[in-house]
């Protein structure tokens, strides 16, 4: 048994597996490797099936269950089960055939030990300015893997924001190829393409910030033991960080839009 420790936005996972594993799992997630956990870390039991494949090409889709108050229990299309138990730092795989089953788990893992660490996952990309950074929340489509690619972002899939007094932190995250950075105050922009209608920026505050951010909150069940901190941290970070509704235009005026707004 070998093992590997990440550390994630400020949360530590270590990974227990067969060599393997191991060795497919510090080549894919190497910017966020540490030598050892600061505290205590989430460990994470990684059972492979054989044989296991090293590479990664896309991300597994997950049956998602809770499992307790603070857990959740997975079953991915591949077949390998999975679980996450925040109260008892723990969690495992069995069954796991590839690297992407690894991912899930780490996924998992992190939408609940972040909003447990203050901190939430967000669906966005993350790109530096200075020491700020620009994240671009938004569904599926939105446009933030465009602007992390035009913008030069350091992951463009997942951010994590942590708020802090009167600013949030933002932290890269491995998705998709991200690298390690994290800026000590954040510009938030809610992208949704306008279809059709015109495109334009419009700031948010109280509680229309908070209704624009949430549904970009990772989150792969709804465990109501989480659900009051996830809400009381998203208005935090809409009281600290400039957050702003982006209706992006479509097509090949989309990099123009999207450039203007990081100048």
């Amino acid at each position: 048994m070998s093992q590997l420790v990440l550390s994630v936005g400020g949360v530590s996972l270590e990974l227990r597996a067969a060599e393997p594993v191991i060795a497919a799992s510090r080549e894919r997630w190497a910017p966020f490797t540490i030598a050892a956990a600061a505290e205590r870390p989430i460990v994470l039991d990684v059972e492979a099936a054989s044989p296991f494949d090293g590479r990664y090409e896309r991300e597994l889709p997950v049956r998602v269950e809770p499992a307790g108050p603070r857990a959740l229990a997975f079953t991915a299309s591949d077949g390998c089960r999975g679980r996450v138990d925040l109260d008892g730092a723990s969690g495992g795989l069995s069954g796991a055939r590839g690297v992407a089953a690894v991912d899930a788990l780490l996924r998992a893992a992190l939408s609940l030990a972040l909003p447990a660490s203050g901190a939430l996952l967000v669906h966005a990309a993350l790109v530096p300015r200075g020491a700020e950074a620009l994240v671009f929340a938004g569904a599926s489509g939105a446009g933030k893997s465009t602007a992390a690619g035009l913008l030069g972002g350091v992951c463009d899939e997942m951010t994590v924001l942590r708020p802090e007094g009167d600013r949030v932190q933002a932290l890269a995250t491995p998705w998709w190829r991200g690298r390690a950075f994290a800026a000590q105050r954040s510009v938030l922009y809610c992208l949704r393409r306008a279809r059709g209608a015109p495109a334009r920026v419009t700031p948010l505050a109280g509680g229309a910030a908070v209704r624009a951010l949430m549904p970009n909150v990772a989150r792969f069940t709804v465990l109501p033991a989480l659900e009051r901190q996830i809400l009381s941290l998203s208005a935090a970070i809409c009281a600290a960080a400039p957050v702003w509704d982006a209706s992006c235009p479509e097509g090949a005026a989309f990099p123009p839009f999207i450039s203007e707004l990081a100048a």
